[in-house]
């Protein structure tokens, strides 16, 4: 039988990668601002701080 990976482990995975990070951040703030959901962007932007190490390891790479 096939294993399959969960989705939080294919996400991560996934937003390893700055560019597709960018990307998902990109969309989560456009959903913010259609419909105000602050804790929906807030989680995205803990799904990319957790892939990429950290929230002080994310902040580094902000230009």
């Amino acid at each position: 039988m096939r294993k399959y990976r969960n989705y939080e482990e294919s996400l991560k995975a996934r937003l390893v990668d700055s560019a597709y990070a960018k990307e998902y951040l990109a969309v989560a703030l456009e959903e913010y601002e259609e419909d105000g959901n602050i804790e929906a962007f807030l989680l995205a932007v803990r799904d990319v701080a957790n892939a990429q190490g950290s929230l002080s390891e994310l902040a580094s790479h902000v230009q």
